[in-house]
């Protein structure tokens, strides 16, 4: 597509694309970074902004109908979905560490598995009873 017609009319918005999709890698960069994600509980948000705000710029460049200015741009798009899915996941595993760290008792907590629930008097009991149903029929319910 180099020095062709195409590419000179979709030059200044390819070079745009271009911009944006450096800002992205950035940005990508910081959806992964679970120390960042886990020392400051408001980094998965501000990334979720950073992201919302690179969609908007996105959005502002024009493809005047072109297919291949089109395709770059939808490219782009669905990275920073990804990025986007890849902040929320990262940004609650960091946020259900931090909280378990603060709440397992000092010693405790360390020598569980990963999913691994602590058990201990505040944990809940759910035991079955039997019930009778409408019409009669016995089935089980739950008693907490």
């Amino acid at each position: 597509m180099m020095h062709t017609p195409a590419y000179a009319e979709d030059k200044a918005q390819l070079k745009q694309l271009a911009s944006l999709a450096n800002e992205l890698e950035a940005l990508e960069a910081r959806a992964q970074d679970m120390d960042l994600l886990a020392s400051d509980p408001k980094a998965a948000r501000v990334n979720e902004e950073l992201l919302t705000g690179l969609l908007e710029k996105m959005d502002g460049v024009e493809t005047f109908g072109r297919p291949s200015l089109r395709a770059t741009r939808k490219a782009l798009v669905n990275r920073v979905h990804q990025a986007s899915d890849r902040n929320r996941a990262n940004g609650d595993r960091a946020a259900a560490a931090a909280a378990a760290a603060d709440l397992a008792p000092e010693g405790q907590g360390q020598g569980r598995e990963e999913g691994e629930a602590a058990v201990g008097p505040s944990a809940v009991v759910v035991q079955p009873k039997k019930a009778q149903g409408p019409g009669g029929k016995r089935g089980l319910s739950l008693r907490i």
